[in-house]
């Protein structure tokens, strides 16, 4: 195997890889990236759940293959500078040189390398710039707590009039409206996977996606992730969702952040609990703790009720920070009940707390 590649681009490719690759294993070759050359560059990086590949233009003077560390290449690559880089497997070394820098570095055999493979005849083309945004935009709200491993991801609900992005993690949901899709049953994608889709968004126009029972797959032209898909059960969400909130209120976006961020700053540091005092047309916003103290401040919304509620900081900050729109709508029914936020596609739910 020989072959000589651009820096930049084979920097690129190797970071859109190597994400998937955990830095510590118990398996030798899951800290290896695949290399094959054929008339390109192919560099594939896997954790046997997901795998990623990226493909790179090269000029080739021998075909081969194998798999070297790859954040060893990682680091080697991000620090060369531009210019072409030469590639040659000798004596089951991988001999890397650029200007006046060589490097040695050991390799193990393709054939212990894990393949993950996929028959699909469920496809569907979406615009990069609509998924990117439907991922985005839902996965924060989804669960890290491994106990609940079905809410570790992003529930994809293919309706009949658009597909929507699910998340949640049992105190905070998000639902955002994408475009019609196909007809399928509901799919979870693991959290890890949401993210290095997210990464190789960028500089893509249309990401062509592949079902199957259990795997999910992306194209986006000279990249591609395989990943398994979550076997679970999403919870039933549109139980969640408060149709009954009778008290309906506008707020600027940026007051209320700006008052919850610095309020914030009191609140206790396990429940993050803000209280919210809405009567007269303004919100005050309160936080107190026995370490912190005690903060307080008001800012002006419109609302005709009264109503005293509290909630996560943290999660309505979160939630705040990812809207577009200058004031956004908020309804509520009791002290109780849950938090309806919602903007066009977007539409958000916070559990309240006891204050």
């Amino acid at each position: 195997m020989k072959f000589t590649v651009s820096r930049s681009a084979l920097n690129r490719a190797i970071k859109n890889i190597a994400g998937v690759v955990e830095k510590k294993n118990t398996m030798p070759i899951l800290a290896h990236a695949k290399l094959e050359v054929g008339d390109k560059l192919k560099i594939t990086g896997s954790s046997m759940d997901i795998e990623a590949t990226a493909t790179v233009e090269c000029e080739v003077a021998q075909a081969g293959e194998i798999t070297v560390p790859v954040y060893t290449l990682a680091d080697i690559v991000n620090k060369l500078p531009n210019g072409d880089v030469k590639v040659s497997l000798e004596d089951s070394k991988l001999k890397v040189s650029s200007g006046r820098s060589r490097f040695t570095l050991p390799t193990l055999p393709v054939g212990d390398f894990p393949s993950m493979n996929m028959e699909s005849d469920v496809y569907f083309d979406i615009p990069a710039a609509t998924f990117g945004y439907m991922l985005q935009k839902s996965e924060f709200c989804a669960s890290d707590d491994e106990t609940r491993y079905y809410l570790n991801g992003v529930c994809l609900d293919f309706k009949d009039d658009a597909t929507y992005s699910v998340a949640t993690d049992g105190h905070k949901m998000a639902k955002i409206a994408g475009v019609k899709t196909v007809d399928h049953a509901q799919i979870i994608i693991p959290s890890k996977t949401v993210m290095q889709v997210l990464k190789l968004l960028d500089g893509c126009e249309i990401v062509t996606v592949s079902l199957s029972d259990n795997l999910i797959g992306f194209n986006f032209g000279d990249a591609a992730v395989l990943s398994r898909l979550i076997d679970g059960k999403f919870p039933d969400y549109g139980r969640v969702i408060p149709e009954g909130n009778d008290k309906k209120m506008s707020v600027n976006v940026a007051d209320m952040l700006g008052a919850i961020e610095r309020v914030g700053s009191i609140a206790d540091s396990k429940t993050r609990a803000v209280k919210c005092t809405i009567a007269d047309g303004t919100m005050t916003i309160e936080a107190k703790s026995s370490e912190f103290g005690e903060a307080s401040e008001v800012i002006d919304v419109d609302a005709d009720f009264d109503l005293i509620i509290g909630f996560n900081g943290r999660y309505m900050s979160d939630i705040l920070k990812s809207l577009e729109c200058e004031a956004v709508d908020m309804s509520f029914s009791t002290e109780s009940g849950p938090i309806r936020i919602e903007d066009e596609d977007q539409l958000y739910i916070v559990m309240p707390l006891r204050v």
